[in-house]
């Protein structure tokens, strides 16, 4: 008489898995998205660059200058964003 003998039990292995088979995992065919013979007009440089605004040439802490209560009398005194 044994007390401290357990019996265990082994449990059945995972059961078998079949290898997936391989799929032609190639890329479509191209398709034909426009005209061969079709040619697209591009001109280069055939306008000159309109200016914009001073506001929007302005570098530096001046590009970054908030204007407040221009109009009104004494905003020129100095302070912020003067």
């Amino acid at each position: 008489m044994c007390l401290f003998k357990v019996e265990t039990k082994t449990t059945p292995g995972a059961p078998a898995i079949a290898p997936r088979a391989d799929q032609d995992q190639g890329l479509p065919d191209a398709r034909q998205t426009k005209d061969q013979d079709k040619v697209a007009s591009i001109q280069y440089g055939s306008s000159k660059k309109e200016s914009g605004s001073a506001a929007a040439n302005k570098t530096g802490t001046d590009a970054l200058k908030i204007n407040l209560n221009e109009s009104e009398s004494g905003s020129t005194t100095g302070g912020v964003n003067v």
